[in-house]
């Protein structure tokens, strides 16, 4: 995308508008640190909240076996991977233009770019399509093959156990800052009113 498209300058002030709101807020922080630190920080002890995402991803995380139906109706499930493997593979083949679809999403320099990106994109989604009719014809003709594939390949990895450890509350900076409330407020409102005029300058001088 060329930095002079009206998108691009659209993403940009949008990114400093929000930079602009954050400092805002930031030295609106500190300075009720520096004159009243306690009701700021009771302020923040109210509306603080540690959402858990062990808790939202335990769904996502249960073992599902969907073999055993896979399995049962598995000339049906195979036809349709055969089936739908190839169309895609007959589409991306014959009627799959990158030329067009990277003058679609780009403007001049950045042309070439998206071609070969889209190109990537449709190799990829050839190589997918080709491995679901190799599935689709072990499910109909090989069901033992595939049964020996499965036990080679098949790994279940959990979810809320990668993020066991990083989902720990951490209140190492609130601890701080709540031990230390003038010199961080002082901080904060210095620090937060420069990043505030910076970016009022930028977005307002445009």
């Amino acid at each position: 995308m060329p930095y002079n498209s009206p998108v691009w300058q659209l993403l940009v002030q949008f990114f400093v508008a929000c930079v602009l709101v954050f400092g805002v807020v930031g030295f609106a922080v500190g300075v009720g640190l520096l004159v009243s630190s306690s009701k700021t920080i009771a302020f923040f002890h109210a509306i603080n909240r540690w959402v858990s995402t062990r808790n939202v991803l335990k769904p996502m995380a249960v073992l599902r076996d969907t073999e055993q139906i896979a399995h049962k109706y598995r000339r049906w499930v195979g036809s349709a991977f055969i089936a739908g493997g190839a169309y895609s593979i007959i589409g991306l083949a014959g009627w799959f233009d990158a030329a067009a679809i990277s003058a679609m999403l780009a403007k001049g320099a950045a042309i070439p770019l998206a071609a070969t990106a889209a190109q990537g994109v449709r190799w990829i989604l050839i190589v997918g399509s080709l491995f679901g009719v190799a599935i689709g014809i072990m499910l109909c003709f090989y069901p033992n093959a595939l049964g020996t594939f499965e036990k080679f390949f098949n790994r279940w990895i959990s979810s809320r156990q990668f993020v066991h450890g990083r989902d720990d509350m951490n209140l190492t900076l609130d601890n701080l800052i709540e031990a230390h409330p003038r010199p961080s407020g002082w901080i904060l409102s210095c620090v937060m009113l420069g990043v505030a005029a910076y970016s009022a300058i930028v977005l307002f001088a445009r």
